[in-house]
């Protein structure tokens, strides 16, 4: 059995989360309930100084709408902790990659989730450009003219800025729509800005948009998103609504080449997207599903994920 850890939760500020719906919040809980020492440190809070990364860790104890109480802060080095989550939302910013950096010098005694240096490299919209084979008919671009040739060729598109998530900012466009080039000009910035672009799969209107939660290389639970029919957004904040599903044989080999490949980056905790039997994107930044998943089948996700890391520590030691 492993003894107590000191466990640091890496979070955006609490009173903004909805605390019914945080992933991050229930594993903080069940890390809690298991007597294992909590610390929510805030973005600015950890800093460099003297040889290695410090932090200014709050020994905060908490009400249960999570409201700080008895707080006292401490500067520690941040390797004495045994467990980091790194939980920011996105989206991926300069802060966050200089964090990503500071986490990285941390000793190897510190076990975080997930590796920085993977977090670096793992792009949510462009680290499913590595599989060709799997993805839906994609483009990345700023240039408005490759752009319109693109969407004849499909006919209808769904764009993503890169840095986004959970249905924030996308936009789709038919061929027969009149004012393409200001869409175009507008999501580019009037072609400063990448975007990737997909053919638009109606597939999400019948099987939905799936989420796979993948934990060290395999999945441990599934759903999905299905959209109203007057939108394309599947995300519940936009009508979407959350439904039991299975993987298809061939969405099982994608979810298995990803998800291995995604481990050998460093990546243990992540969300696989599917529509249509297409790999759409991959969630590592702050990788949500747990609770949908949990309320649908009855399971306690979040006692998977924090056992997997009881047993990694276990064998560290």
């Amino acid at each position: 059995m492993v003894s107590k850890l000191r466990i640091g939760f890496i979070l955006d500020q609490i009173e903004k989360l909805v605390i019914e719906e945080d992933t991050s919040l229930l594993l903080l809980n069940e890390c809690r309930s298991r007597g294992h020492q909590v610390f929510y440190i805030h973005q600015e809070d950890i800093f460099w100084l003297g040889g290695t990364t410090m932090v200014n860790l709050g020994y905060e104890e908490f009400d249960k709408r999570f409201n700080p109480v008895n707080s006292k802060f401490k500067l520690e080095r941040m390797d004495s902790l045994d467990v980091v989550f790194m939980r920011l939302e996105p989206p991926y910013n300069i802060n966050y990659f200089y964090i990503t950096h500071l986490l990285q010098l941390i000793g190897g005694g510190t076990l975080i989730l997930n590796n920085p240096k993977g977090l670096r490299e793992v792009s949510e919209k462009l680290y499913s450009l590595k599989f060709p084979e799997m993805i839906p008919e994609t483009v990345v671009a700023k240039n408005i003219n490759l752009l319109k040739s693109f969407l004849k060729k499909c006919g209808k598109i769904i764009i993503k800025q890169i840095n986004m998530y959970a249905s924030k900012e996308l936009v789709v466009v038919s061929d027969d729509e009149k004012d393409v080039f200001q869409i175009f000009d507008k999501v580019t910035e009037s072609k400063t800005k990448y975007v990737l672009a997909q053919k638009f799969l109606d597939d999400v209107y019948t099987t939905g948009d799936k989420r796979a939660v993948i934990l060290s290389g395999k999945v441990i639970g599934c759903y999905a998103r299905v959209p109203k029919r007057n939108d394309f957004r599947s995300d519940p904040d936009f009508g979407g609504v959350n439904k039991r599903t299975e993987l298809s044989k061939r969405e099982k080999e994608i979810c298995s080449v990803v998800s291995q490949k995604l481990s050998e980056d460093g990546i243990y905790f992540a969300g696989i997207d599917l529509i249509g039997e297409k790999l759409t994107e991959i969630n590592v930044t702050c990788p949500a599903g747990i609770i949908p998943i949990n309320k649908l089948y009855r399971r306690n996700l979040e006692k998977e994920i924090i056992d997997f890391l009881e047993r990694k520590i276990l064998r560290r030691n």
